[in-house]
């Protein structure tokens, strides 16, 4: 079945002056190259919705027009919670936003990975646990709350995390790095948790932006945080940031909603549940856990 997607009409494909957006149309053709389903759908309905489409000239990018529902009765309520969202205002254009929708359809035909070990099977069945129905909702809509670099890095080798929450320039980024940042306009952020960062975006990572404040990005998160060894682990838990060459490792890094944050940072199971993504992702096993399970 085609990957069905909805698109709002006002400030999304076009702005408050009913002007298109810059990139709408070569973005929308792309989708529907693929085989994506378009829908344009509005408060204002589906007349208005298919009104605007045939003032720019785009209906036939589209299989549908529709008002959007204010409530929906269904039989798979879980799946209709569960909707992907590209927040568009968000979005730097509408170049990110057909890249975002690409990955997000890419992840929707990967069915959610609950095959893992016994151990965390027993961690997901554990109903003592209150945290756990959070780290249950947050992994089943997980294309929602986490963002994965799509190639894996180490910035720098020495780097660890210095602690100096006012310090700006705590890094010497190398010409060549500072070059690349550029290249990607990204900045070579030399604030503590700056390197992280670099490496995530550097490395394909998405990082959308929160609600509030709207200027700031969801949390890059470093999954191996020095919490919650495994039942079977004798070692302590790495703790990346205070490593070299794990602290700017892009395989050990994603990035998080942050209420996924927040959960993964108090949440046995949703923090291995990371790590285990993050094994079957890359490979990432630094305290040989999965490897000897």
């Amino acid at each position: 079945m085609s990957t069905r997607v909805c698109i709002d009409v006002d400030l999304t494909v076009v702005d408050q002056d009913g002007k298109l957006f810059p990139g709408v149309i070569e973005n929308l053709k792309s989708l529907n190259s693929r085989g994506y389903e378009l829908i344009l759908w509005s408060y204002g309905g589906g007349e208005y919705a298919e009104k605007i489409a045939h003032r720019h000239q785009i209906e036939k990018l589209f299989v549908g027009f529709s008002s959007k529902p204010d409530i929906d009765i269904d039989d798979e309520s879980e799946k209709v919670a569960s909707f992907a969202v590209v927040d568009a205002s968000a979005s730097k254009d509408w170049n990110s936003i057909g890249n975002e929708v690409i990955d997000l359809a890419e992840a929707l035909d990967e069915p959610i990975n609950v095959n893992f070990p016994l151990w965390i099977q027993d961690l997901w069945n554990d109903k003592r646990d209150q945290g756990v129905a959070a780290a249950k909702a947050i992994w089943l809509n997980q294309h929602a709350y986490f963002k994965w670099p799509k190639r894996e890095r180490v910035l720098n080798k020495d780097w660890i995390r210095i602690s100096n929450p006012t310090g700006k320039n705590l890094y010497p980024y190398s010409p060549k790095i500072i070059q690349e940042c550029e290249s990607a306009k990204i900045p070579a952020d030399g604030r503590s948790k700056g390197p992280a960062i670099v490496t995530f975006l550097l490395s394909g990572g998405a990082r959308p932006l929160r609600e509030d404040p709207p200027t700031w990005g969801w949390s890059i998160h470093h999954i191996y945080d020095g919490k919650f060894p495994a039942p079977h682990q004798r070692s302590r838990v790495l703790n990346a940031v205070q490593v070299a060459g794990e602290f700017t490792n892009s395989r050990g890094l994603v990035a998080a909603h942050p209420v996924a944050d927040f959960v993964a940072a108090n949440s046995r199971l949703l923090a291995w549940l990371l790590r285990w993504e993050a094994f079957r992702r890359f490979k990432y096993d630094p305290n040989k856990i999965y490897l000897r399970a």
